[in-house]
């Protein structure tokens, strides 16, 4: 069954700005990394680039098996980015 995927932007309270997200039908995707912890994040890469990586894929893993979870299947990166440039989701 076809649904309709698209990129939306809603204004967030917390952030005080417009902010893109994912809408499936008409249910909104709302994920993103917990702002403490993304600064957290980013600190340890300023004192450790080598980290980069590592944090970038575990945000990127994290996202993946939640948008997962979200469409009820598991879908990789590659298939996540497809759908959206198709603007459809199987």
């Amino acid at each position: 069954m076809m649904k309709k995927l698209s990129i939306i932007n809603l204004y967030n309270e917390e952030f005080k700005k417009d902010i893109s997200y994912l809408m499936l039908d008409n249910e909104v995707f709302d994920w993103g990394p917990d702002p403490e912890e993304l600064q957290n994040a980013i600190k340890m890469i300023n004192h450790n680039n080598d980290l980069k990586e590592t944090i970038l894929n575990s945000i990127v893993g994290h996202f993946v098996s939640s948008f997962s979870e979200f469409v009820g299947k598991k879908m990789t990166l590659d298939e996540i980015n497809t759908s959206i440039e198709n603007g459809n989701i199987e």
